[in-house]
């Protein structure tokens, strides 16, 4: 979206609790506004170089004059046009800081991860870094500011494990920079807090529960949605792979699917996959139609973005409060292992790179030894049925 910035007019913007808003200036070429769901504004700059899109925050909008920040923008475009990169272009005469580390890091390192992992960082370091360190000197930043920060965010032991990582790797690249001396992480010593894997899966009850909430929700929320979730169940694929599926990817003669390198997380970026779905996930891709290269298209055209509000209102009518989108994956694998299939061919099905995810199945299939007792006392009982112990 563009606009005219003024300061007044970015002042009224509201966040969106459930993205980040991105807004762009009309008057300066490449000056834009991010916004966070916690309400954190920040000037941005955006720039084609060698064909790639590279992005630079410039500071902060209560730091920042709309006019401070469209002639910063004015120098990053020049640094650009002379081969520099807009980061460097950044970097202050003495050091630099946190905040400083933390965009040039970016700004190197997203090139090398997948789309989901870019915004997890970017919210690690808008929402836990940047407000707590961002203007301590990179070089001066100790294991006690590291120790503080993880500290303060103990409460949710996953998000803060997640900072204290991104952190280390914005520390990493400071090394590599000569901002800090090597073998000087600071964050390197720090535990990190316990994370407990809560694994839930439905029974057979539960899943026939949501098989009812769903067509019962039709009509409210589209086919596309719909059948989007049920091919999830079916096939025990990952959310995103599912609602970007193409009409390309799918292979209904062979009752496959399958993912280019770039379109999935298994195995790493240069190993493509195939994926066998059963009959019943054949006709469901039968019954779609065909007016989109995606097999489930949002009304704009593109993919479905989400599915969260059609979740929401599953559980509420699957009355299953506490079950996630990715239980339904949990469910596919505990009900193939529940079935004797081998863990090392769920594991490949399901695309886990390692061994140990497939494990967590395990507990959920009969052990040969229980099957074994069990079959060998239903068989005396059934034998000491026909005549009485005397």
């Amino acid at each position: 979206m563009k606009m005219k910035f003024t300061n007044r007019a970015l002042a009224d913007i509201v966040s969106d609790p459930d993205k980040a808003i991105k807004v762009w200036d009309e008057s300066s070429q490449g000056l834009g506004l991010r916004v966070t769901p916690g309400g954190v504004k920040s000037f941005v700059f955006r720039q084609e170089r060698n064909g790639r899109q590279m992005w630079v925050t410039i500071g902060r909008f209560n730091d920042w004059t709309v006019e401070e920040a469209r002639a910063k923008v004015a120098e990053l475009r020049k640094a650009v046009s002379e081969g520099k990169a807009p980061a460097l272009a950044m970097r202050p005469a003495k050091g630099i800081t946190v905040n400083d580390a933390a965009e040039r890091m970016m700004a190197e390192h997203s090139p090398h991860l997948r789309p989901r992992t870019v915004r997890r960082y970017r919210e690690c370091i808008d929402n836990g870094i940047v407000p707590a360190l961002g203007k301590l000197h990179i070089a001066a930043l100790a294991p006690s500011d590291v120790a503080a920060l993880h500290s303060k965010l103990k409460r949710t032991p996953r998000s803060a494990n997640m900072v204290l990582g991104v952190l280390s790797i914005i520390c990493k690249y400071a090394e590599k920079w000569g901002e800090r001396p090597l073998g000087s992480n600071p964050c390197q010593h720090q535990s990190k807090y316990p994370e407990v894997a809560r694994h839930r899966y439905l029974d057979e009850n539960e899943i026939a529960a949501i098989g009812h909430a769903l067509n019962k929700l039709a009509e409210r929320f589209g086919d596309a949605a719909i059948d989007a979730l049920r091919l999830i169940m079916l096939t025990g694929g990952r959310k995103g792979e599912i609602l970007n599926l193409r009409w390309e990817q799918v292979d209904l003669g062979n009752a496959r699917l399958s993912f280019a390198p770039s379109e999935h997380k298994t195995g790493g970026s240069a190993i493509a996959k195939t994926v066998p779905i059963g009959a019943a996930a054949v006709d469901l891709l039968k019954s779609r139609p065909r007016a989109s290269e995606y097999v489930f298209p949002s009304p704009l055209g593109g993919p479905l973005a989400d599915i969260k509000r059609l979740w929401e209102a599953v559980r509420v009518e699957a009355n299953v409060p506490d079950v996630r989108i990715h239980d339904l994956r949990h469910t596919w694998g505990a009900v193939a292992t529940s079935g004797g299939h081998a863990l090392q061919t769920i594991g490949a099905v399901m695309g886990h790179r390692n061994p140990s995810t497939t494990a967590r199945y395990a507990h959920v299939a009969p052990s040969p030894a229980a099957r074994a007792v069990e079959e060998t006392s239903a068989k005396i009982a059934a034998a000491m049925g026909k005549s009485k112990l005397k």
